[in-house]
């Protein structure tokens, strides 16, 4: 992390170096015997643990938030990966398909959505943005829907009903 110490997810938790050896921190206690499969360091300086059936733990200055399937939102808790994305969202690479939070709303898609697997190893992002994963069937690009901005039609009131307006005139040099 960004203050040089490793962490290391293994099947018995998460494990912390202080270069000599490695110990579980206390605040860290109540996660023993659950397998890690990812850690992931938040820009805020959280870390998220992926685990194998605990859904996904987020922990930050001792303390400990457990997301689970069972609370809505992630599509399992067999989760193998969490990743946030250039627009702030977070994806949940699970057993069951790509969950995906944006702060209010979640998603998750599936081989029912066009993913060539259920089970999804791992999230990348392109520079354009673009949203990759690796399934147990093979790998999959995800194009974020593109937002055309609003244009309203414009009509006025004639004696027998209503007229479409012409467009906006162009622009000088149109």
């Amino acid at each position: 992390d960004r203050a040089g110490t490793m962490w290391v997810g293994t099947s018995r938790g998460v494990f912390q170096s202080d270069g000599q050896r490695f110990f579980r921190p206390a605040w860290l206690d109540a996660l023993t015997n659950i397998t890690v499969n990812w850690i992931t360091r938040d820009r805020d300086g959280a870390m998220w643990l992926s685990t194998a059936q605990h859904g996904a733990i987020r922990a930050q200055h001792g303390q400990v938030e457990i997301h689970r399937a069972s609370h809505g939102g992630l599509a399992s808790d067999g989760v193998n990966q969490v990743f946030r994305d250039s627009q702030d969202a977070l994806w949940f690479a699970t057993d069951a398909g790509v969950s995906r939070f944006d702060g209010t709303n979640w998603t998750t898609l599936s081989r029912r959505h066009g993913l060539p697997g259920n089970d999804v190893h791992e999230i990348a992002e392109s520079p354009a943005g673009e949203m990759w994963f690796t399934t147990d069937g093979g790998v999959a690009r995800y194009r974020r829907p593109v937002r055309t901005p609003f244009s309203p039609a414009l009509f006025r009131r004639t004696a027998t009903g209503r007229e479409r307006l012409a467009s906006a005139p162009a622009g000088p040099g149109s």
